[in-house]
């Protein structure tokens, strides 16, 4: 009785902790999940231009997990021709974890480009776009004249038509799509922006670039987050001064993205809203403008370092001899 109770009891014990265990990652190639992802996005996209999942949790739902190399390439490419869709995709991949702290500048480069486009809600609101096409009005006569091989026949073939315009109506047309839609196509886009930007290191400017780049975007967008979003970057240069990681190129190229946003203020609004969903879609959609004062603390934050701290970052150990 003692031999059996042993194996027993451990048999036992492994039974009740088999329900509390989680299930270990599965690899997955990344392009099987970005499909799968394309076909779960487009279907619901198309039938209700909204998407299923409310958080990115794809992979930590599958218990997935894949090449962390292949994934930041996916990250900085266009995953599908349809923007909201090709937003989705990117969002839900980085609940894969991808690890950035060994990308360097011009990684960074490519991801802050790369990022999904936003568009403007200004530039979608009902009004008339007139596309000009022909009216037939009259007797028309084809005639196709074919010659036999010897030069003997002529084969005729003739083909009549008739047509009028009875009567010319007026109705009601709207043009573009409407806010309501263009918000919702944006949300993706956003929801994937304020994630990348979390998970990036703020080491070597990586942090600081996708950030400014995501404040420019906004701004041509004339989102009503883009004062938020620039007053978190103007958080983030507080420390760039005395940070020996930054090189003086990432500083001056920060320098010139700060000078383009100075240089394209956001839209101006001149439509009217009317019906009642657009006028939520668009909610405060209020244009804003840049504090000077502020851009140019920041701008003071992004000089470049002296010698000496230069130096420091980049002096090679010696040689052995």
């Amino acid at each position: 009785m003692s031999l059996l109770a042993g194996p027993m009891a451990i048999h036992t014990a492994a039974q009740r902790s088999e329900p509390n265990a989680r299930p270990a990652a599965r690899p997955v190639p990344i392009s099987t999940a970005i499909n799968e992802l394309r076909r779960e996005g487009r279907k619901s996209w198309m039938k209700k231009q909204s998407f299923p999942r409310e958080e990115s949790n794809y992979a930590s739902e599958k218990h997935f997990t894949t090449d962390n190399r292949k994934l930041i390439h996916a990250l900085s490419t266009r995953l599908s021709t349809n923007t909201a869709i090709d937003a989705y995709i990117r969002w839900q991949l980085l609940s894969f974890d991808p690890d950035f702290k060994g990308l360097n500048p011009k990684a960074i480069a490519k991801l802050a480009i790369a990022l999904p486009p936003l568009r403007n809600l200004d530039g979608f609101l009902p009004g008339f776009d007139p596309t000009i096409s022909t009216v037939n009005d009259g007797a028309v006569l084809d005639v196709t004249a074919i010659v036999s091989a010897d030069r003997r026949y002529v084969t005729m073939t003739t083909r009549a038509s008739q047509a009028s315009v009875v009567q010319i109506r007026q109705a009601p047309v709207t043009s573009g799509v409407a806010p309501v839609i263009v918000a919702a196509a944006n949300q993706a886009a956003l929801n994937f922006r304020d994630e990348l930007i979390d998970r990036l290191p703020p080491a070597r400017g990586r942090q600081a670039m996708v950030m400014l780049q995501d404040v420019i975007d906004r701004n041509a967008a004339a989102d009503t987050s883009t004062t938020e979003r620039f007053h978190q970057f103007a958080a983030a240069t507080r420390n760039l001064p005395s940070d020996p990681t930054v090189s003086n190129q990432i500083r001056r190229q920060l320098r010139d993205k700060l000078a383009q946003l100075e240089k394209h203020p956001a839209p101006k609004r001149s439509a009217k809203v009317d019906d009642p969903d657009d006028r939520e879609a668009l909610g405060e959609h209020k244009l804003t403008r840049l504090d000077p004062d502020d851009i140019a603390a920041a701008r003071k934050n992004l000089s470049d370092q002296t010698q000496s701290a230069v130096y420091r970052i980049t002096e090679k150990a010696p040689a052995r001899p």
